[in-house]
């Protein structure tokens, strides 16, 4: 009884309280972030070498369930000088000397801008590890296509006087799963298990044991 009370109301909270988060991806030496939810997690660097069984994450209810890897870009612009061009990923973000691009199955695609010399970037991964990325650079102003190429791993591309230096990465991807009942699951499937042996074994006992003779059955025979 109480087994199942502990399975029931873990699978109660798991109902009422539980989530589920895809394409969670970890960077060398960087924080975890799940802005989804609101969660930052501190940077760890098992995610690199434990990509195929679910992780603990410290906190309580909360694992990470690999899915496989996805494509990391670390990209920076630069002039003919080599001053340090912001490069703006969005409308609404402020552009920035150095982004990070995660390329996934689910969001196989990137764009961001060089807003200074108005050139917008189209970044497209195939989805197979290892596969080339194919980069096409358009001017923001009347969306004419000025360069189209294929980046296989760090690389260097020209664009008039443009610098742009990418340099890629095998990321870990995850699948955030947060179960707070889970800890209740398990405890009650354990009891469960153990109230069942312990039931089976001691049915046996009274079967096993050899049976005492009283004295008039030892003198009739």
């Amino acid at each position: 009884c109480v087994a199942g009370m502990l399975i029931i109301g873990g699978w109660g909270g798991q109902m009422l309280w539980g989530w589920k988060q895809s394409d969670v991806i970890a960077w060398p030496a960087a924080p975890i972030a799940i802005p989804e939810r609101g969660l930052t997690l501190p940077a760890r660097d098992d995610v690199f070498h434990n990509r195929s069984i679910p992780l603990r994450t410290g906190q309580y209810g909360l694992y990470f369930v690999p899915k496989g890897s996805s494509v990391g870009l670390v990209v920076q612009a630069l002039d003919a000088q080599g001053q340090v061009l912001p490069l703006s990923p969005s409308a609404r973000d402020e552009p920035q000397d150095t982004l990070r691009l995660a390329l996934t199955i689910e969001a196989p695609e990137a764009y961001f801008a060089l807003p200074q010399v108005g050139y917008v970037f189209r970044l497209s991964w195939p989805g197979e590890t290892g596969a080339p990325i194919q980069v096409q650079v358009y001017r923001s102003a009347d969306g004419e296509l000025l360069v189209e190429t294929t980046l296989q791993g760090d690389a260097v591309l020209f664009a008039d006087d443009i610098r742009l230096d990418v340099q890629r990465y095998g990321l870990p991807r995850f699948e955030a799963v947060y179960n707070p009942g889970a800890p209740f699951e398990g405890v009650g499937m354990l009891a469960l298990l153990v109230a069942v042996f312990g039931h089976y074994y001691l049915r046996r006992i009274p079967a096993t044991q050899p049976v005492e003779q009283t004295p008039d059955e030892i003198a009739a025979t």
